[in-house]
């Protein structure tokens, strides 16, 4: 890949187990640069010695599906803005001549590159930075605690006195409505500001205020994910439950990185909203037996729960067999988890409601 202004050349190759290949220090005569890559995805930065201002950029490709370029003008490589991003044609086994002219002459002391390939090249690069987003190594370090903590955490307290834990637990449950709330309406915010629609809707790559909104959005959906598993309580310890919040941690951080917004958000906007009901029901619980009777309506919420995944369910088929620039990885995904998740549920419904009220009848 080269970026150019003048006929100097400075070569460089870098190793794809690397974060962040050393930085290469440039003098600012030497405006073209020839990078070499191994894998994908890659990450090149280079850095002047002074700061050096461009307009032009070409760059040869090859096996080569998206690529996204930043620069900064700061002293540190922080704090980057995304000039370029483009999706290659599909002809990406073929050498590809590229060039562009930007809007405007562009201060560079830094230049960052990100080159994707394969499913790579749905990934959100602009995320990258973020906590726990660079790869999934953290969640699956989250998901390992968490197990963890379920399984010597359980047999610990079998010896212990119960914690007396409702005022932290009503704390815990307040802030997770406005969590969610929030969630809630940056979700439906784009989703109708954009006006996406329900059959197809791909994700918006671009640096676009919208664009940058429903990825900000399925991230903090991410964190709310990460944020639940600890609700996790003794009398909760179920199959269900543990498969749930294991599952939704994961599913997540894939969506987040590499689906983070589009028809994707559907699924935060529908799950947000629920959560927000569901959080404020365990709240008031929390409160004591003198609020407790008054939440006859639990059963209700776990209808609206089984609703939501036949919703889920039905929107994702409907992607399914429609063409669309979304990836159908995440579509059968999302269909499957769906139905996993809606048997499950039923499950929960029909030994909790459906049996209990007959054998209250047959006594």
């Amino acid at each position: 890949m080269m970026l150019a202004e003048s006929n100097a050349f400075v070569s460089m190759s870098s190793s794809a187990d690397q974060d962040y290949p050393p930085s290469n220090i440039l003098d600012p005569s030497d405006k073209v640069f020839w990078m070499t890559t191994g894998l994908y995805p890659q990450e090149f930065i280079i850095t002047f010695k002074e700061p050096i201002e461009f307009r032009q950029i070409r760059f040869v490709t090859t096996n080569v599906k998206r690529f996204v370029m930043f620069t900064t003008a700061n002293t540190e490589p922080r704090n980057f803005d995304t000039i370029l991003e483009k999706t290659l044609p599909n002809n990406e086994n073929d050498l590809q001549i590229h060039e562009y002219t930007l809007d405007r002459l562009t201060e560079v002391r830094h230049f960052k590159c990100v080159i994707l390939a394969g499913y790579d090249s749905f990934a959100n690069v602009r995320a990258n930075d973020w906590p726990l987003m660079k790869d999934v190594r953290p969640t699956v370090a989250i998901a390992i605690a968490y197990v963890f903590a379920i399984v010597f955490g359980r047999k610990w307290m079998k010896n212990q006195k119960a914690f007396e834990l409702r005022n932290f637990m009503f704390i815990y449950n307040v802030l997770q409505v406005i969590f969610c709330a929030y969630i809630t309406y940056e979700t439906a915010y784009v989703w109708f500001k954009e006006r996406y629609s329900f059959l197809c809707q791909p994700v918006d790559y671009s640096n676009h205020i919208t664009a940058i909104q429903a990825c900000k959005a399925c991230w903090w959906y991410y964190i709310m994910k990460v944020v639940d598993l600890i609700d996790t309580v003794n009398n909760q310890i179920t199959f269900l439950h543990v498969y749930h919040h294991l599952t939704m941690l994961f599913f997540s951080w894939y969506g987040g990185k590499y689906v983070g917004g589009g028809q994707s958000l559907f699924i935060a906007i529908l799950n947000s909203f629920i959560h927000v009901v569901m959080y404020a029901y365990y709240g008031l619980s929390a409160c004591g037996s003198h609020i407790q009777k008054y939440l006859w309506w639990k059963r209700y919420l776990t209808q609206a729960q089984l609703i939501q995944f036949v919703a889920v369910i039905i929107h994702s088929s409907i992607n399914l067999i429609t063409p669309c620039n979304f990836p159908k990885i995440f579509d059968i995904a999302f269909l499957l988890y769906g139905i996993s998740i809606l048997l499950l549920f039923a499950n929960f419904y029909l030994q909790n409601y459906i049996k209990t009220a007959k054998h209250r009848k047959e006594a």
